[in-house]
């Protein structure tokens, strides 16, 4: 997903009363690298990044908006996956997240 900055939509024509405004989304004040340990395949990620991103907020007041990871639900406990690392706990991003944290696979592979 392409990292988009501002983004609003409005009707050009002359002789306009006001501006549109944009909202601009602040810089981020790093990133932050999140690695899972060998035996594990990142569980604890949703959690960490809603915790950073809490902490942001409250320690310098930017509202940043985490990133979403697949959970294994209880229907799923019946479902055999070819590969359940490629479906569960990877993060999902939509146009509202706005993060510093990179999650990091060993094994990851670019596709």
């Amino acid at each position: 997903m392409q990292y988009v900055v501002g983004k609003e939509t409005s009707v050009l024509q002359c002789g306009r009363l006001s501006d549109k405004t944009v909202n601009v989304r602040p810089n981020l004040p790093g990133n932050v690298i999140v690695i899972h340990g060998v035996n594990d395949v990142g569980t604890s990620y949703e959690a960490v990044e809603q915790g950073l991103c809490a902490g942001l907020k409250k320690r310098i007041g930017w509202d940043y908006v985490p990133g979403t990871y697949v959970m294994p639900q209880a229907s799923d406990k019946g479902k055999l996956r070819d590969d359940p690392d490629d479906v569960f706990f990877k993060r999902k991003m939509n146009e509202k997240t706005d993060s510093p944290v990179i999650p990091f696979y060993w094994g990851y592979r670019e596709e």
